[in-house]
């Protein structure tokens, strides 16, 4: 069966008015997808302009100004077939499955030449996980040796016995604030205790390398205090793409 290509003024084809499909809020994606593309995938409608399938492509072409779009007919299609088939052309999509490693490698390579990914169709976030996974596996840093000096890796489940900083720093950072507040302040001892319970929180937080699912990051610090010590030793890690990885 050979299909004859035909170019309908996008004025003369009529939109199904029951089409099920809601793609108002994706038009201009496939503007952007037709600005880079061209139109490579005709409408198929009635010979007299009843759109069978290709609704967003149309609304596309018409927001562009496109006075013509090439159309291929399916007037040898009863009323049940056009409307089973309305259905299909859309659902059919959704039958195939993707093949994870292959389709990383895909868009690896996209991003190497440098091309415009958000033109694959894909949502940005979901290229960007695939991206992540692709360096992960192609640079396994598990393996590297730490300068155990500066950066002393060493985690345990109870707060308390994380508390193994340098004694000044614990009484500036940890005692301090909480003994300066209590004379200051003069709070109720309800406060206080809520206070070095927090304190205390913060300390395995930062140092036991658990990722609670109540807070973003995974902490790997080694000097508490929200990574400012870190940061200026130089040891500060940004756990954060590893951390959403673990959830």
């Amino acid at each position: 069966m050979n299909l004859a290509i035909h170019y309908y003024p996008t004025r003369n084809l009529v939109e199904y008015e029951r089409n099920p499909r809601k793609n108002d809020d994706v038009v201009n994606r496939m503007c952007a997808s037709i600005r880079e593309f061209g139109f490579r995938i005709p409408i198929v409608a009635k010979s007299d302009g009843t759109v069978v399938d290709g609704h967003l492509r149309l609304k596309a072409a018409r927001k562009l100004g496109m006075e013509s779009i090439p159309v291929v007919l399916s007037d040898n299609l009863n009323e049940p077939q056009t409307k089973a088939f309305r259905l299909l052309a859309n659902q059919s999509a959704n039958w195939a499955k993707w093949d994870d490693e292959l389709l990383k490698v895909e868009i690896q390579e996209l991003a190497d030449m440098q091309f415009d990914l958000k033109m694959t169709g894909f949502e940005l976030e979901k290229v960007q996980r695939f991206l992540d996974d692709f360096d992960g596996e192609k640079e396994d840093l598990s393996d590297l040796v730490v300068d155990d000096k500066k950066n002393h890796e060493w985690t345990a489940p109870v707060a308390i016995i994380t508390l193994y900083c340098h004694p000044l720093e614990h009484i500036c950072s940890n005692l301090g604030p909480i003994g300066i507040s209590t004379i200051l302040i003069r709070p109720h001892i309800l406060n206080v205790l809520l206070f070095i319970v927090i304190a205390i929180s913060n300390s395995m937080t930062d140092h036991t390398g658990y990722s609670f699912h109540f807070h973003p990051i995974p902490f790997n610090y080694n000097f508490g205090v929200m990574g400012w010590y870190d940061k200026l030793h130089g040891t500060y890690k940004d756990d954060k793409k590893n951390g959403e990885k673990d959830k």
